[in-house]
């Protein structure tokens, strides 16, 4: 009899636990980096799936006029236990105004 009301306890608890144990990712997440006169500000979604596109949208301010010479932008993604690059683009010369 303690057995049958074990396995009922269980089956409840685990019913339950469908209904209160949901969790919601943000749309999206913005990460900057501030350094050598240069604001990067990287937004991208919190989470994917397989078959859906995602997009990362890259904003590069200048604090001060600058030059930028031999500029890389190397995108990587968690594929099974390591990573993989996704996208490599390197930018020679970019002139950037202040602001």
């Amino acid at each position: 009899m303690r057995a049958k009301k074990t396995v009922y306890f269980f089956s409840m608890l685990l019913l339950f636990s469908a209904f209160i144990c949901r969790v919601g990712a943000l749309s999206t997440t913005t990460v900057s980096f501030h350094g050598v006169g240069v604001t990067i500000d990287l937004t991208f979604p919190e989470e994917a799936h397989p078959s859906e596109s995602i997009t990362h949208n890259i904003t590069i301010t200048a604090n001060v006029a600058l030059t930028l010479q031999n500029f890389t932008i190397i995108i990587k993604a968690p594929v099974s236990s390591g990573w993989q690059e996704v996208k490599n683009q390197t930018i020679t010369f970019l002139d950037l105004l202040e602001n």
